[in-house]
């Protein structure tokens, strides 16, 4: 950091130019730019693009080695964090086969709205993590990951409070279990960074083409199976 904050000044320098008049270049406030020379910060690739360009030279040689291995590390922590977060994606997939799956008969109301929960949890989970994945809306979809695990977290929270003492110990073992891995996720939400450039969009986009296809058809299946189901309960039992 220290490097190209000497770097940064030098370059300007160079120019005869002042801390103000770089800022107006960039359009950043002076604060961030000299901010960036005494080595409290680094700017962004987008404004690190933009002074290479005020000075006509390329950003690797302005960046140097210093924000290439800072990216590096950005992204083996997001990398990190998408694990994290596409573990709990299990209780996704179980969500929506439940959906597809539950029961009719006597328990037919409960198994209904237990499954319609699950269900729109699985749907909105997989949702996020692909969004996440692709950088699309990133900020938005960490929040409804962050916010869908906690939801989880409460629920089998509530669970293994119920299980201790009224079932056997690998029951609760397992809630134990499913409460680490969720934990995990949220983990993984927090350690994300929304705000750092990730692949082409669209290049992503068009080579999971299929996947997105079959994923929209299966939710179209879940609607119409709960309106089959609504039917069922309002005019059949």
């Amino acid at each position: 950091m220290e490097y190209f904050g000497l770097k940064l000044q030098t370059l300007r320098k160079k120019t005869s130019m002042s801390q103000a008049e770089l800022a107006d270049l960039v359009g950043v406030s002076r604060q961030a730019i000299s901010k960036w020379e005494r080595a409290e910060a680094l700017p962004d690739l987008y404004n690190a693009k933009k002074i290479a360009e005020v000075f006509n030279i390329t950003l690797d040689d302005l960046m140097d080695i210093e924000i290439k291995s800072i990216n590096k590390e950005k992204i083996k922590t997001n990398k990190l964090a998408l694990v994290f977060l596409f573990i709990p994606t299990i209780f996704a997939i179980i969500g929506i086969a439940f959906g597809f799956f539950s029961l009719y008969g006597s328990i037919l109301v409960n198994s209904f709205l237990l499954g319609l929960f699950l269900s729109i949890y699985g749907v909105l989970y997989i949702t996020s993590i692909y969004n996440l994945y692709i950088r699309r809306h990133a900020s938005r979809f960490r929040i409804w990951a962050l916010a869908l695990n906690f939801i989880l977290l409460f629920a089998y929270f509530v669970l293994l409070i119920n299980a201790i003492g009224e079932t056997g110990a690998g029951f609760v073992l397992l809630m134990i279990l499913i409460i680490a891995i969720i934990i995990l996720g949220i983990v993984g939400g927090f350690l994300y960074d929304p705000s750092f450039e990730g692949p082409n969009q669209e290049d992503i986009l068009r080579k999971h083409r299929g996947y997105i296809v079959a994923f929209k058809i299966m939710v179209i299946l879940l609607i119409v199976r709960y309106l089959v189901s609504v039917f069922y309960l309002m005019f059949m039992r």
